[in-house]
């Protein structure tokens, strides 16, 4: 006659058993269901999630298998299966592309047990997988930063909208060309000229101005000399005129 206890003991091992059977055959997705109901009935003393772990990983249901063996890594007491422990769940976070949590395991798998060559070589690889993450993620988020400059500046080249024009980029290099003190130098110097001008300017307008003068003079002289001759000329030709007649 079966006890309330064996009644209750034997669901979770025919489950477990079960599930260790579907595993041998290859069937793991089966298997992960039977080692769950297995794992859900049997005792708490009982801890079955390195095995399901192994079934989850091997079924491809890497999400399972990682919360599988961070169970397992955090319920083993011995340092050897706990390094093992977390060298699975490492090997689980590789296959998300979890790079950075993968490394931390293999890190813990190796301080646990330094000898466990399996996580030293997952490790080397995991490095290098994490390295070429980045450095891809550096390269998406550069194309994007220059199509994000591309659709701001239109259908215009990226470099002919830095270009500056031809007078801008002449300004500019005069400028930039021109040494500390040049420029207001230079300022002075036109301003001096400017002045030069103007007072040349004004001083051959001066100038202008008394020739005018002296020339209206000469003309007022010539006029007058002119009257007087042309009257000389008329009191003898009258005193003539007047002796013929």
């Amino acid at each position: 006659m079966l006890t309330a206890t064996s009644a209750w003991a034997q669901p979770w091992r025919d489950s477990l058993n079960h599930a260790r059977s579907l595993y041998q055959k290859g069937n793991y997705k089966e298997a992960l269901k039977y080692y769950k109901s297995a794992d859900r009935l049997a005792p708490n003393d009982v801890d079955l999630s390195e095995e399901k772990g192994q079934s989850a990983y091997r079924a491809g249901d890497y999400k399972a298998a990682e919360e599988a063996f961070h169970t397992a890594a955090s319920r083993q007491t011995d340092q050897k299966r706990k390094s093992s422990a977390y060298n699975n769940l490492g090997n689980a976070r590789m296959k998300q592309k979890d790079y950075g949590g993968a490394e931390e395991a293999f890190k813990e798998s190796l301080r646990l047990n330094p000898s466990n060559e399996k996580a030293r070589q997952r490790l080397a690889e995991v490095k290098r997988l994490k390295k070429e993450q980045e450095e891809k993620e550096k390269e998406q988020q550069q194309k994007g930063e220059d199509n994000q400059e591309q659709n701001e500046g239109g259908d215009q080249p990226k470099d002919e909208q830095k270009k500056p024009s031809d007078g801008q980029g002449q300004q500019k290099k005069n400028s930039s060309s021109q040494k500390p003190g040049e420029s207001n130098k230079s300022e002075n110097q036109q301003q001096k000229q400017q002045q030069q001008k103007g007072s040349s300017s004004n001083g051959q307008k001066l100038a202008d101005k008394q020739t005018e003068r002296k020339l209206d003079e000469l003309m007022r002289q010539e006029m007058d000399a002119k009257k007087r001759l042309d009257g000389s000329k008329g009191k003898s030709n009258g005193a003539k005129a007047k002796k013929d007649w």
